[in-house]
């Protein structure tokens, strides 16, 4: 299954010069999200209650569109940036059922709250403390990392990116395959690469309560591993979330552990590995998140309140757990 999966593995050379990966919608995709959406309003619902038992139409072109999407995330890419989305004749209404409608058939979608998660930048500095810093709210970078990394019971396969809007300055995403990490470790660092598949403590949020010390411990998830979370090879990494629990005192990281994560973040952070670009308003980003590692760069946000950096995010679970392997 591992070799399978190695057919996704590239780095920024390759990544830069290979435009497989960049797909753009088509116009019957686009007529059948608005078919939709007419659907819905006849029936006095919103965008959002469409994964409530609203899709009763046949979706052809948004289907294959789907599958074409499956083929690029899990046997061939990893990742997928797809365009064709003019915002300026689109409704932000449209723009947030097409990612629905993509998401309900590619899996399941995993609710955040919400059915889609808003990332803006709501604070400012004086609000801003580590013990309360949420990246997502914030214009700054959380490093690179796979969504919901913390989490023992979420896992999304699949996560969806849509651009609002761009930030004036700043905001570049970048993306890093981390099963270019493994094989790198694989063959110079074994050592490294078995701490790696030891359990770390992750920092989470705890709703309502200050957690325990034996719930803290037992949020405890391995950052490579293999059959855990899926068929094949996954890696779950976000550096802030797995040193914050060791730099509360929760627990001590030993010598050897500490080694691991430096080299792990080195390798991932590797300037040959790394492909940074920017994201337009209009373009939605799709990675593999057993694989792909993102985040975006720092950023400085227009004065306009309505200008300033929007993206809309969504998180899939794919219909069977080794749909990842057998694309």
């Amino acid at each position: 299954m591992y070799t399978q999966q190695l057919s996704l593995m590239w780095d920024k050379a390759s990544i830069a010069k290979n435009e497989g990966w960049k797909v753009s919608l088509t116009p019957e995709v686009l007529d059948e999200v608005r078919r939709e959406l007419e659907f819905l309003r006849k029936n006095g619902k919103t965008w959002e209650q469409f994964v409530n038992g609203s899709y009763q139409i046949p979706y052809p072109a948004i289907s294959n569109f789907s599958n074409h999407l499956l083929d690029l995330l899990f046997g061939k890419f990893g990742v997928a940036l797809v365009n064709g989305l003019d915002l300026k004749s689109f409704s932000h209404e449209e723009a947030r059922l097409l990612l629905l409608m993509i998401g309900s058939n590619l899996g399941s979608i995993i609710r955040q709250q919400r059915i889609l998660h808003d990332i803006r930048n709501t604070e400012n500095d004086r609000q801003r403390t580590f013990k309360t810093l949420d990246f997502s709210k914030s214009n700054l970078s959380s490093g690179l990392h796979t969504d919901s990394s913390h989490n023992i019971n979420i896992m999304p396969d699949v996560v969806g990116l849509l651009c609002v809007q761009n930030a004036r300055q700043g905001g570049d995403t970048r993306i890093s395959n981390a099963l270019n990490v493994h094989e790198i470790l694989k063959q110079n660092s074994p050592d490294i690469l078995k701490c790696l598949y030891q359990e770390f403590i992750r920092e989470s949020r705890w709703e309502g309560k200050e957690p325990s010390l034996q719930e803290r411990l037992s949020n405890s998830i391995p950052i490579f591993s293999y059959g855990l979370f899926t068929d094949g090879l996954s890696f779950r990494y976000s550096k802030y979330r797995l040193y914050r629990p060791y730099e509360l005192g929760v627990k001590t990281l030993s010598a050897q552990q500490n080694e691991a994560l430096e080299c792990l973040e080195t390798v991932l952070n590797s300037p040959s590995l790394v492909h940074t670009f920017t994201m337009l308003p209009g373009q939605i980003l799709f990675t593999n998140n057993h694989i792909l590692a993102h985040e975006r760069t720092p950023f400085v946000e227009w004065d306009e309140p309505s200008k300033r950096r929007h993206m809309v995010r969504m998180w899939v679970k794919l219909s069977r757990r080794g749909s990842v392997l057998s694309r």
